[in-house]
């Protein structure tokens, strides 16, 4: 979570909105957000899980420049305890909605766990494991989070370990075998930000879509 504030409290104001107070070198600040979701890759052999909450802020409009915020970010060697904190981060951001692939088949057992969790009483009747759109396609899902990122979108501190792994992000490495077994913070992060997104279609595979493509995290944070 390094570069990230620290979060205080997060309270619902009159209007629905979620209130976040952070708190960075000694000073506190107010940010609403009109929604709040995020993105689970989970642990599998010798890669970490990953968690990010992103934020949609207060009267702007995704896809404009710096309407999403990471709000949090860790990783997890132990997937029980990204399921606790997963469930404790929405409990106490005051959000519901968890991003994933439901249909890969290395993460059911992850999967029904959480929901069985929640079921169970370990989190709210609210919360809710989704699957986010073409989830299974890391590049369509990366083509979405550069479409975002070339507008200005996203606010993602540099020091972070998802801007570390954006800036490692050539176009090369799209082309090799499972991305998302080497990226775990793009590929959590993916799963919320398509998951925030409009302008949903199959990824193009054609040669002018591939001619439009450019791979850049300048501006991004």
């Amino acid at each position: 979570m390094n570069g990230l504030p620290q979060i205080v409290k997060a309270e619902r104001n009159l209007t629905g909105e979620i209130v976040i107070t952070f708190k960075a070198e000694d000073k506190e600040t107010e940010t609403a957000f009109s929604d709040i979701r995020a993105g689970i890759s989970w642990p599998i052999r010798s890669l970490p899980g990953y968690l990010c909450i992103m934020g949609l802020l207060s009267a702007a409009q995704v896809g404009q420049p710096k309407s999403l915020m990471l709000i949090f970010e860790r990783t997890y060697e132990d997937n029980n305890k990204l399921m606790v904190d997963a469930y404790n981060r929405a409990h106490d951001l005051r959000f519901q909605r968890f991003y994933s692939d439901l249909k890969a088949t290395e993460w059911h057992g992850f999967n029904r766990e959480f929901q069985e969790k929640v079921r169970r009483g370990l989190g709210g009747g609210d919360i809710r494991l989704e699957h986010s759109y073409l989830a299974h396609d890391f590049r369509y899902g990366f083509e979405v989070v550069n479409r975002f990122g070339q507008s200005g979108c996203f606010i993602i501190p540099k020091s972070c370990l998802l801007s570390e792994q954006l800036r490692q992000m050539v176009p090369a490495n799209l082309e090799v075998d499972r991305p998302e077994n080497k990226f775990n913070a793009i590929n959590g992060f993916r799963y919320a930000v398509v998951a925030f997104d409009k302008k949903r279609k199959p990824s193009g595979l054609g040669k002018e879509v591939e001619k439009e493509r450019v791979i850049s995290v300048q501006g991004w944070a």
